[in-house]
């Protein structure tokens, strides 16, 4: 097959997390496409997705053609797993591209090449916070879907290592490109107008420590609730911004444990023109999860000029950089110890805040979108990769 010129570049793009959810992997789909489409040498992107709503669907893609299958997620995945080809009906518009894009770690049985995402590993490393079908499903699947990928893209060169070793796949297969973050939106907001939006439409006064994810054991919250229990009773409150995830119900009942209801606040999903001024308002965020592919929230919060405490492990340090401060997050007392630090502690919040914008200005969805265009064009122009050319770890 020759490469197409750049300019006419078709793409079958896996919309579907996108449209199923605005955070994590459907902030990363959207986002993506929308940078790819605004690229001097855009592709030509056809929208896939499995049957379900589009009210997510931003404006500027509403007209984008579009590739449907009339399947559920969790029935499409099954298929996919088989290796079965789809009825003609459904393929056409994947056969009438240059290359499938599936971007939650989907791989259609095609004839044209296809790159797909691999966002982590949670499930090899911290099986015990994914459902027992969760975990089955992702043992058969990541290795089947990374054969049947050309290349492989993941968010940052710690989850690169993992795919590698635990998925015994060739170095030069999987590609480490940075997520991105949205500078027009996520920035440092004036503090007085901020403080005023969050109390006006989440009725919560400054000054607050923040921390922002979806409720799941994975992003390890209830050892952050235990690092507050040992904090003076007058530290400012603790506010956390997610929605419910599996394995959600333990955190509440451990708030109730510790008697410190009163000092935690849950506002549950909050939309993206509100969630700028919380991080803007915040004396400190702190995002001590176990385990990252890469860490948005973490990237968005140091774009507003919040003070970030974070983790050591995966990711996190390749994404702050030195604009944050690194705890062990399996150790409370050490969190508690660090946060009552910044708390107390003015200057080092200043200088933090100063340094967190600078950090998060090396994160582009354009860079993202740039990069992952020159993997298209290579996954396209690359021989096909047989099966069992993958390498063993040394």
């Amino acid at each position: 097959m020759t490469t197409p010129m750049r300019g006419l570049m078709r793409v079958c793009y896996d919309f579907s997390a996108a449209l199923a959810q605005d955070a994590g992997i459907g902030r990363y789909t959207r986002e993506l496409a929308l940078a790819l489409s605004a690229l001097p040498d855009a592709p030509q992107l056809t929208l896939f997705h499995y049957h379900q709503p589009l009210r997510r669907m931003p404006t500027s893609l509403a007209d984008a053609p579009r590739a449907g299958v009339p399947l559920g997620s969790r029935i499409l995945r099954a298929w996919l797993l088989t290796g079965a080809p789809f009825p003609k009906a459904w393929n056409k518009a994947i056969e009438a591209s240059d290359l499938f894009h599936g971007t939650d770690s989907l791989a259609p049985t095609i004839s044209r090449p296809s790159v797909i995402n691999i966002h982590d590993l949670s499930t090899v490393f911290y099986p015990q916070h994914h459902t027992r079908l969760h975990r089955l499903y992702a043992s058969v699947a990541l290795p089947r879907m990374a054969r049947r990928a050309r290349a492989i893209i993941t968010g940052s060169e710690a989850a690169r290592q993992d795919i590698i070793t635990h998925l015994r796949i060739s170095s030069d297969k999987v590609r480490a490109i940075h997520n991105g973050v949205n500078h027009a939106l996520f920035f440092p907001r004036d503090r007085a107008e901020s403080q005023q939006q969050v109390l006006q439409r989440l009725g919560i006064p400054a000054p607050y420590v923040l921390a922002v994810g979806t409720l799941e054991p994975r992003k390890n919250l209830i050892a952050l609730l235990r690092a507050v229990a040992q904090l003076p009773a007058d530290t400012p409150p603790l506010v956390l911004v997610g929605a419910r995830g599996w394995g959600h119900s333990p955190l509440f009942d451990e708030v109730q444990r510790l008697g410190i209801a009163s000092r935690v606040r849950f506002t549950g999903f909050v939309d993206d023109d509100l969630l700028p001024h919380l991080y803007s308002t915040a004396l400190t965020f702190v995002y001590p999860s176990l385990y990252e592919g890469f860490g948005l929230p973490v990237l968005e919060a140091l774009a507003c000029g919040a003070p970030v405490i974070t983790s050591n492990t995966s990711s996190l340090p390749e994404v702050v950089g030195s604009a944050a401060v690194l705890i062990d997050p399996r150790n409370a007392p050490e969190l508690a110890a660090r946060l009552s630090q910044l708390l107390l502690d003015a200057d080092s919040r200043a200088a933090l805040s100063a340094l967190g914008p600078a950090q998060a200005a090396r994160f582009t969805w354009q860079r993202t979108a740039q990069r992952t265009l020159e993997v298209y064009t290579e996954a396209i122009s690359a021989p096909l990769v047989r099966r069992g050319s993958h390498a063993r770890p040394t």
